[in-house]
């Protein structure tokens, strides 16, 4: 066992409880996730951890999906308690954190799970689960969510829309409000700036003003960045 399991089993086995949370609403499980220790979220669960929301209203499963960390997604979406919903969710999710991410970046990995969310929300004709779209956002260049596999596979070799279709799911699945949010926004702002795409790179930053603004978050390294371009 690694060394961070060793010292979990020890805590939990002396009587420390599994579900306490920290101030922002997050639990033993939620910090395990976020680094990627799946054995360490494995024995919590054994030791009764519960799938919790933080103050983001995010359990550990969304945590580990933004976070990219795909072998726990893949544990988490196979327990017997993980709905149909939170399963295709948390594929989406963790799809879309492949798109932008400078450190965790893979497009193929994007569009497989992407791929694979939406084949389940349609593999029961009797039972599917369409998406609940978001009205166009112009920072995306006004693109609409794909709502089917065809639309969704008429993007396999187009990096660009990719891209856009991952940052539209992550408004969709954790909210204009969820602090998240605007890094991977920035991030393909920069991408954009280095090769000379100003226009939609402010186009996005400004995305990510607003949204600051909406939620009072401060926004001098944002007006700092716009000064650099």
């Amino acid at each position: 066992m690694s060394g961070h399991t060793d010292v979990v089993a020890y805590l939990l086995q002396r009587g420390a409880k599994a579900n306490v949370t920290a101030i922002c609403g997050a639990t033993a499980l939620h910090l395990a996730a976020e680094r990627g220790h799946l054995d360490v979220v494995r024995h919590l669960m054994a030791y009764g951890a519960e799938i919790l929301q933080n103050d983001q209203k995010m359990t550990a499963l969304d945590i580990a999906a933004e976070s990219g960390h795909a072998d726990i997604v893949e544990y988490f979406i196979t327990c017997s308690d993980c709905s149909k919903i939170a399963r295709i969710e948390a594929l989406e999710l963790l799809g879309a954190s492949y798109a932008n991410d400078k450190d965790n970046y893979n497009i193929l990995k994007c569009y497989h799970y992407l791929w694979l969310a939406m084949y389940e929300r349609f593999a029961d004709p009797d039972n599917a689960l369409p998406k609940t779209v978001l009205p166009p956002i112009e920072a995306y260049e006004n693109r609409v969510e794909s709502q089917s596999l065809a639309e969704l596979e008429s993007m396999k070799n187009d990096a660009d829309a990719l891209h856009m279709e991952a940052l539209i799911v992550r408004e969709r699945i954790l909210g204009v409000d969820n602090a998240e949010i605007p890094h991977p926004i920035v991030f393909r702002g920069a991408v954009f700036a280095d090769m000379g795409q100003f226009e939609r790179c402010v186009m996005l930053w400004m995305r990510v003003l607003k949204l600051r603004q909406r939620n009072k978050w401060p926004i001098s390294k944002d007006l700092l960045r716009f000064a650099q371009v």
